[in-house]
Formats: C-alpha cells, sequence, structure tokens
C-alpha cells in the first residue's frame, strides 16, 4: 500500500544514508544521536532531509514534486482522465480492463503479494504513520509527495458513484465476489464488499492471492457474480452508507470495486482521512444542496466519511466542495433527495481540485 524510507540527521552529525531495513528505527531526537530511518517498505525511494539543531528544515533532496498546479490540472480533466481516458472519464475506457491477470506476470506478482502480505504490511505501516504524523510539516508533506507518486504508478483509489459503477459493470465481463482484506485485517465481519473486475477471468490468479488467506478459504466458493447480482450487492452497500471506488492494480489497469468507510477498517480511506497521505484521489463528481428542500435531518453529516457536509446556522446542510470527494453517501443518506452530484469538472470553483 504505502513505502517510503526518510532519513534525517542533526546539523552536528555527518549526513546518513538510509537502507533498506527490513525494520524502521525508534525516532531520535535531532539534537542528540544522528536521526532515525523509517521504512515503508514499497516505494522504494530514498527522501534525504537535513535538520539543523533545532529541527528547522535546511534541504530536501529527492522530493518527487507535485503537478505545477497542486490542486489538479488545468482545462478541467483529472489526470487520469487526461493520461487514460481517451477524453472521457478513465475508468469508462474499456482499454484499462483489459490486461490479463492471467498473462501479465507483474500485474500477477503485485496483486498476489498484495493480498499476501496485506495484514503483516497493514501491521508495520500503522506504527510508521504514527510516527510520520507526529513528524515536521516538512517532513509530511514530503512524505505525501513521495506517497501519492508511489500510488499513482502502482495501486491507487478513485470514489464511483453506483450509476458510474454500472455503467463499468457494462464493461467487464468478469465480475467475483472476493473477501476484504481491509476488513479481515481490522477484524471486521466479512461480507463479500469487494468485487474484482475484469474483461478476461482471472480465476487462477485470485486463487493463488488468497490461497493461503485467513488459513486458506475455498477459493473455489469465490462467486461469481452476473451483472444484475453485482449491482444488487453495490444497492445493499449503498444503503449500508459505504462508499464505493474503484482500484488499480498497476495503473492504469483496473481490477476492483470496493465498498467502504472508516468504521469497516478501510486503511485507504484511514491513510487519507486520519493520516493525510494520498492514495486516493477525489471523484469525478462533486456534492450539493438544494436547501430549499433540506429538512435539516442530520443524516449527511453522520453519512460523509471526508467531513465535507455540516449544518449552517439553520441546520441545514452546506457542502464544503473542495473537501468534497464526490462520493455520493451523502446523497444516499437523504430521504428528501436534497443533495445531488454535478460534473467536478463543470464546477468553477472545483473544477481544478481534484
Amino acid at each position: 500500500m504505502i513505502g517510503l524510507i526518510i532519513t534525517w540527521t542533526a546539523s552536528r552529525t555527518s549526513r546518513a544514508t538510509a537502507t533498506a531495513a527490513a525494520s524502521h528505527n525508534a525516532m531520535r531526537s535531532a539534537s542528540g544521536r544522528a536521526g532515525a530511518a523509517a521504512r515503508f517498505s514499497d516505494i522504494g525511494i530514498l527522501l534525504n532531509v537535513t535538520y539543523t539543531e533545532h529541527c528547522t528544515i535546511t534541504t530536501v533532496s529527492q522530493v518527487i514534486h507535485d503537478h505545477a498546479n497542486p490542486h489538479g490540472n488545468e482545462g478541467g480533466m483529472c489526470e487520469f482522465c487526461t493520461q487514460h481516458g481517451d477524453g472521457k472519464k478513465w475508468y469508462l475506457e474499456a482499454s484499462n480492463y483489459a490486461s490479463d491477470l492471467e498473462t501479465d506476470l507483474e500485474r500477477r506478482g503485485y496483486m498476489v503479494d498484495f493480498v499476501t502480505e496485506f495484514d503483516r504490511r497493514m501491521s508495520r505501516n500503522i506504527r510508521l504513520l504514527d510516527i510520520v504524523k507526529a513528524s515536521p510539516k516538512p517532513i509530511r508533506k514530503a512524505v505525501r509527495s513521495v506517497t501519492a507518486r508511489s500510488q499513482k504508478r502502482d495501486h491507487f483509489g478513485q470514489p464511483v458513484p453506483l450509476e458510474d459503477c454500472e455503467q463499468i459493470l457494462d464493461i467487464a465481463t468478469s465480475i467475483v465476489q472476493l473477501p476484504c482484506v481491509c476488513r479481515h485485517f481490522a477484524k471486521q465481519p466479512e461480507r463479500g464488499y469487494c468485487l474484482a473486475i475484469t474483461v478476461n477471468p482471472a480465476d487462477g490468479a485470485l486463487a493463488e492471492a488468497f490461497r493461503d488467506y485467513d488459513d486458506g478459504p475455498d477459493t473455489s466458493a469465490f462467486q461469481r457474480l452476473t451483472k444484475e447480482e453485482a449491482l444488487a450487492v453495490l444497492r445493499r452497500c449503498e444503503s449500508e452508507g459505504l462508499m464505493h471506488s474503484i482500484w488499480t492494480f498497476k495503473t492504469p489497469f483496473i481490477s476492483a470495486i470496493c465498498n467502504c468507510d472508516l468504521g469497516s477498517g478501510c486503511m485507504a480511506m484511514k491513510t487519507t482521512v486520519e493520516y493525510g497521505l494520498q492514495v486516493m484521489w477525489k471523484g469525478e463528481y462533486v456534492a450539493s444542496v438544494d436547501a430549499d428542500t433540506c429538512v435539516a435531518c442530520g443524516a449527511c453529516f453522520e453519512r460523509c466519511p471526508f467531513s465535507a457536509i455540516a449544518p449552517d446556522a439553520s441546520r441545514r446542510a452546506v457542502v464544503d466542495q473542495h473537501a468534497c470527494y464526490g462520493c455520493g453517501t451523502c446523497r444516499s443518506a437523504c430521504k428528501k433527495g436534497s443533495i445531488s452530484l454535478a460534473e467536478r469538472a463543470l464546477t468553477p470553483a472545483v473544477a481544478t481540485d481534484w
């Protein structure tokens, strides 16, 4: 999921070089010892930071910079649509589902490792994320930049509303209901919230990935779904307040629709919301509220995982569109139909905010 090597040194010490150690060293004070190295295993990018004696950043080298416009692309189209969408929403481009997991050994190996190592990797990464969260702001910004670069390359997500999920299911010819690795890690009940979506059957790759998962489930029991059955699963998830998101396994190839919330233990959402690192990007939509029909019930406030909707002085819902990820969970919570989703690219205030 997330990986990084960080090195920093005090001004009175020589520059230290981080190594790919199997585990991270404890954080040490900048005025004392020679610094620390915190290893996040997956990125493999070295970030060198030099501290003065008072922990002021003096240099940052090898930091992968963000786009020239830090909030998104000029022209109102997300970078993934620009690169992989052929002029439309990138996740509705059929070629992004075309890689065959049975024969693409790089992607297959990545997916197998992702599943088999998930619990071990997440246990370690949570400890390291706590270290980063307590670090000075320049360190956090550098970690965010490097993490975003890695996620975009290998495994990133984007919220997708139900109506777009339906179009995705029109593209996929193989839909398989899978155990949720996040729920397993968080020790939450398993209810088949994840869908593997491909244009070619991936039974062999899925069986390999889950062979030793949870003491070896019967992979023959993974349920193959029709489009109608998959939509029923997604509607059930929507009624439970879960967010739909699309995920790549080696970008731009899409392999899964996940349905999750913070309470279910979603690690991507937790990393984004609680730690401020970018592993998922804002969706193609943004929510808005019809103040005339809003009855101030508060259901949408409780539902939004990104704290993007809040009451005004009269308790009616107001959306902070810059914080909104366009997932539509607030819309599904609204019994009055007062919330709608608009195209982000056509909403001037946030057209370049991804």
